[in-house]
């Protein structure tokens, strides 16, 4: 049931594996989904899913802040926001629009990776998140970034 749970979604420019039929490691972006045990990526927003990264056994100390092999170089449509997830199926490259989402994805990994762990519970949502009439889904909602 947690996996249902959204903690954060958005767009980032993905780092290309270089996996595919021409080796390519450019950056595209992704819209993701970030739920307690799955980073999932898409196309875009409602799009095809592209990708997933099991997020089960990671801890803090997967995350890199601004890795040193993926500093911005060139002139890729990414930004130098950069973020390096250590999963351990594989490593995943981000890069947010500002240094604000960068540092909120990085927040709500962390975060993740608590309520993955039973660490921590998934935050209730706040009263903002409920409309006038006190009804769920009539005001802004928690996982909406």
């Amino acid at each position: 049931m947690a996996d249902q749970q959204i903690l954060r979604t958005g767009v980032l420019f993905k780092k290309g594996s270089g996996m595919g039929p021409f080796g390519r490691k450019n950056w595209k972006p992704r819209y993701f989904v970030l739920t307690p045990s799955k980073l999932k990526y898409f196309t875009f927003e409602d799009g095809d899913l592209k990708g997933e990264v099991d997020l089960s056994g990671c801890d803090d100390n997967m995350i890199e802040v601004m890795p040193m092999d993926a500093m911005k170089t060139g002139s890729s449509a990414s930004t130098i926001w950069r973020v390096a997830i250590n999963a351990p199926e594989r490593r995943l490259l981000v890069a947010a629009g500002t240094e604000m989402e960068m540092n909120d994805w990085v927040d709500k990994l962390m975060l993740a990776f608590r309520i993955n762990s039973g660490q921590a519970a998934f935050p209730a949502p706040s009263r903002s998140s409920f409309g006038s009439n006190g009804a769920p889904g009539s005001g802004p909602t928690l996982n909406q970034s």
